[in-house]
């Protein structure tokens, strides 16, 4: 049944770094809001079942913008039965600041870039944006999440700390420019590094947001 204080769609991304969070906290606040009575679809950005996932990077990073974009696109047009909250795990704002990274890196060049934020920051898709939540964690803690359960350790790509520690410099700064394309928006910056495990008490005030958001516009 669709909740009653829902007056249309809304749309909330988790981006940032690998391993900051923002997936374990994306999981927990939709587990509470469909305990609410709220209609919610999850979508998951990551490269995981990718067909892509052992290509070039770029190659795949192209790919995920095409997708995360359609994502939007097909959720906002389609015909509805009943309002959305949908939480992204991984989105537009996400793929910009990973696209931002491989150019910083030198594995991406400057036209495909430039071309890939475009699309991404457009807005026709970025005014379906109710909020983001960009998180940041340090490049040492991300690293011992990854392989907290893992028998083998080995670094690839992306988690390796050169990487992650360029990302979290990136994301800061992306995270003040999106403020710049969206400023009725909310967006903001969360940085599980300073709070390390306290994840519940960043699903609440992420929850908090949430709900003042829907109720009120």
């Amino acid at each position: 049944m669709q909740h009653p204080g829902l007056k249309r769609d809304y749309f909330f991304e988790f981006a940032g770094m690998p391993q900051s969070g923002k997936s374990t906290v994306e999981e927990i606040v939709a587990h509470y809001l469909k305990r609410q009575g709220f209609v919610i679809e999850e979508y998951q950005g990551g490269s995981r079942h990718s067909p892509l996932r052992f290509s070039s990077i770029a190659d795949l990073n192209l790919w995920l913008a095409s997708r995360t974009s359609e994502f939007v696109i097909s959720a906002s047009g389609r015909e509805k039965a009943a309002h959305k909250i949908f939480l992204m795990d991984r989105g537009l704002i996400d793929r910009c600041m990973f696209t931002d990274t491989l150019l910083y890196q030198g594995k991406l060049d400057e036209n495909t870039a430039y071309a890939t934020k475009l699309f991404l920051t457009s807005p026709r898709l970025l005014q379906n944006i109710d909020g983001v939540f960009a998180f940041v964690t340090t490049p040492e803690l991300a690293i011992t999440r990854e392989y907290e359960n893992k028998l083998v350790e080995t670094e690839g790509e992306v988690m390796n700390k050169v990487f992650l520690k360029d990302m979290r410099s990136i994301i800061k700064g992306d995270v003040e420019w999106i403020k710049t394309l969206i400023p009725d928006k909310h967006i903001q910056l969360i940085d599980t590094g300073k709070d390390d495990g306290n994840v519940k008490k960043t699903a609440q005030g992420i929850v908090g947001t949430i709900l003042g958001i829907v109720q009120s516009r």
